[in-house]
């Protein structure tokens, strides 16, 4: 089972295209990167795969039911330091 999967994906922003017919598909629990320079439509690809944005052309189809991979977190009031804030007159 793919947690995300595009085919033929395709967004356009006026008479500039965004994103033009990607195809993939990224299995559940995997681990990827999705990388490349400015405006090569990284954050349009992710925003078009979770329904963020509706696309211009293609298909987009994301595992809601997948479970996601066990996430480290660690509580901000635990690892950033206390700091007290003053009003100076």
């Amino acid at each position: 089972m793919n947690a995300i999967e595009t085919r033929s994906l395709s967004k356009r922003y006026g008479r500039t295209w965004a994103l033009d017919g990607c195809t993939l598909a990224i299995p559940a629990g995997r681990v990827v990167a999705l990388v490349g320079p400015n405006g090569a439509g990284k954050t349009t690809l992710l925003q078009l795969a979770v329904g963020l944005t509706p696309p211009t052309g293609g298909l987009s189809r994301s595992c809601a039911g997948c479970s996601p991979a066990p996430v480290l977190r660690a509580s901000a009031s635990s690892s950033l330091p206390r700091t007290r804030l003053s009003a100076r007159s």
